[in-house]
């Protein structure tokens, strides 16, 4: 019984059995291959991160792209608008300056009761009315849009 507990006493100095050496060694040998394979999927997840950064980079460069192609448009568009519109204020007040002065003409033929003069008016004056304002804009834009819209010509009216 001494060798027993000389055994024990081994067992609680902190020495192991080979047996338990063995098992604690396929353990770490367990343990280490896990280490392994962990080690891989944190590599491989770093990669996928590094992949989604250099993406989310591009993408951002591309939103960045479109944006300034978006404000380039707009301010494009607003430029010709307001030509647009100006060339086209322009027409019809050239328009309404005509048709005034055809009537003051009017008026002062029949004062002085040149009816001649009435009728030529009132001709000129219809042959205005039925003219479309808007002819010279719709043959220019599509005879050729781009030197239409960067034109400097603001008066454009072609009417009588």
């Amino acid at each position: 019984m001494s060798d027993e507990n000389e055994f024990e006493d081994e067992r609680n100095s902190g020495e192991i059995t080979p047996k338990e050496a063995v098992d604690v060694f396929r353990d770490l040998i367990g343990l280490a291959g896990n280490m392994t394979d962990l080690a891989k999927e944190v590599k491989k997840t770093e990669r996928a991160l590094i992949n989604l950064e250099t993406e989310a980079k591009i993408t951002e460069r591309e939103v960045e792209k479109y944006r300034a192609l978006r404000d380039i448009a707009i301010t494009e568009i607003i430029q010709k608008y307001s030509k647009m519109d100006k060339q086209i204020t322009s027409t019809f007040d050239q328009r309404r300056l005509m048709i005034e002065k055809h009537f003051e003409a009017i008026d002062k033929a029949f004062e002085e009761k040149n009816y001649d003069l009435v009728n030529s008016a009132l001709f000129n004056l219809t042959e205005i009315a039925k003219s479309n304002p808007m002819k010279f804009f719709m043959e220019e834009s599509l005879e050729n849009p781009q030197k239409f819209l960067l034109s400097d010509n603001v008066s454009v009216y072609k009417g009588m």
